[in-house]
């Protein structure tokens, strides 16, 4: 009788030492491992992905040579013009494969002056794809400029990239003048403002980029900037604002697909 007591006795220490045991595993959220069920943090058991640093490099060109404001280009009539300014934007910036995609939700505002941009960090891979948005995604374009910090692309730029939360932002401010008469003298002007969400354009490039792990990765778009005044004479002193001018408008962005490339 004494044993078959001590023999309950230890049972039930057994089934106290287990029913007292908490669950060990990993706490943090971030963690590829994360246990929702864990009730005591193990040790360096954790396991997370490795990331790495992607940039985007934009060679601003026309016809395999640098772009610059103010120097003179012919168009497809004979035409000489030049740009004075020259601004867009470009959102959603990254690479793709079969498995999936690494993307950056920056929104870059691009100009001819800056050539190389930070998107943060990268699951490192081979990518076969760059894709990226000329334009910004529709909830974007209609919120409040003031709501972002000052020298943050959505904010206030002087000049402005901006007409008013229905319209949106200005996806291209391009500007500049003609000399429709070849005489040295740009008598004439040009102007295109294009935006509204249904001028936003995907942009697929075709290209093998490796991403090492715990580098920065820089992968290159060529922006062939004359591209986009293919078939436009500029003798007429093109311009538009969207609405105003739409065959104008819709002609620019249809040249969109003959600006940006890959080598």
């Amino acid at each position: 009788m004494r044993t078959k007591h001590i023999l309950m006795m230890a049972a039930v220490g057994m089934f106290a030492l287990t029913s007292c045991q908490k669950e060990e595993g990993c706490t943090d959220e971030t963690a590829n491992n994360f246990n929702a069920e864990a009730e005591v943090a193990c040790e360096d058991c954790c396991t997370y992905d490795v990331v790495t640093t992607m940039r985007l490099n934009i060679n601003h060109e026309t016809n395999g040579n640098p772009f610059a404001l103010n120097e003179v280009y012919t168009d497809d009539f004979g035409n000489d013009y030049r740009f004075t300014r020259f601004q867009y934007y470009l959102s959603g910036v990254g690479l793709h494969n079969a498995s999936g995609a690494t993307s950056s939700s920056s929104y870059l505002l691009v100009d001819p002056s800056q050539g190389t941009f930070d998107l943060g960090t990268a699951l490192p891979g081979t990518y076969d794809e760059i894709r990226f948005t000329a334009g910004i995604d529709s909830a974007t374009n209609h919120a409040d400029p003031s709501l972002y910090e000052s020298g943050d692309p959505l904010g206030f730029q002087t000049p402005s990239v901006h007409w008013s939360w229905s319209s949106g932002y200005i996806f291209w401010a391009i500007e500049g003048e003609v000399d429709a008469d070849n005489d040295g003298t740009f008598e004439g002007t040009f102007l295109f403002h294009i935006g509204m969400d249904s001028f936003r354009r995907d942009i697929v490039l075709t290209k093998n980029n490796t991403i090492a792990e715990g580098q920065i990765n820089t992968f290159t778009v060529n922006a062939d900037y004359t591209r986009f005044m293919d078939g436009i004479d500029m003798s007429t002193n093109p311009s538009t604002h969207t609405m105003n001018n739409m065959p104008l408008a819709n002609q620019f962005i249809a040249n969109i697909d003959n600006v940006f490339s890959v080598q």
